[in-house]
Parts: C-alpha cells; sequence; structure tokens
C-alpha cells in the first residue's frame, strides 16, 4: 500500500508557495500526532465511542494532508465496531502514524521544482 498519495501532494505542491506548504505539512504532521495520541488514550480507556471518533478524526486528517495508507488504517479501526479493536492494529496505527509523519517531513523539506520535476 502506497503511503502518502503523490499525485494529492502534487497537487498541494502546485497550490501552494513553497513556505506555505511547508508550513502546512509540518501541521498536518503535529496533527496526526495529535489525533493518533487521542486515539491511543480512547484505547486505552476502552472508551469505545471516543475511541471512533478519534479513529474519525485521523482518518480525517490524513486523508487531507495525503496520508493515505494512515487514512484507511484509521477508518478501518472506526468501521471494525471498537470493542473488537486489538493492539496489533493500534501497533500497525502507530507504526503507520510515525511513517506517514516520517514521509510528510520529508515532502516539506523537498526542493519544490525537483519535487514537481523528478529527474532533473
Amino acid at each position: 500500500m502506497t503511503l502518502i498519495d503523490d499525485e494529492h501532494l502534487a497537487a498541494l505542491r502546485q497550490a501552494l508557495k513553497p513556505d506555505a506548504l511547508r508550513d502546512l505539512l509540518n501541521v498536518a504532521c503535529l496533527s496526526i500526532d495529535e489525533s493518533f495520541a487521542a486515539l491511543e488514550t480512547c484505547y486505552q480507556q476502552a472508551d469505545v465511542p471516543a475511541l471512533a471518533q478519534a479513529a474519525h478524526r485521523l482518518a480525517g486528517v490524513a486523508a487531507n494532508f495525503a496520508a493515505i495508507a494512515l487514512a484507511e488504517a484509521a477508518r478501518e479501526i472506526e468501521r471494525s465496531h471498537a470493542p473488537r479493536v486489538g493492539a496489533a492494529a493500534i501497533d500497525q496505527l502507530r507504526s503507520l502514524a510515525k511513517s506517514s509523519i516520517q514521509a510528510l517531513k520529508l515532502a516539506a523539506q523537498e526542493d519544490p521544482v525537483k519535487a514537481q520535476h523528478p529527474g532533473q
């Protein structure tokens, strides 16, 4: 599964100035981190309704910022009838959140010209 949707990221690059994109991607990283932390707290407290809401929020944040693998995994947790969510699913989501944040941080540092025209 693709971690980051390159077409979505390219569209953001075209729509925004480099500094604005960098700021937006930094906000995305913080939002993903905060959303996952909230979800994990809900899981640890066995708060089923809040877990579903937190998964929905994480899925939305991830989708908005091109982190499609994370978005899909969060949607699966949201749809899974939260009482059946196991530690393995949370661990997978944690790993995807960390990887997505890392990929978005790298994207924020990329040269916008090289990112739009690879191989030049």
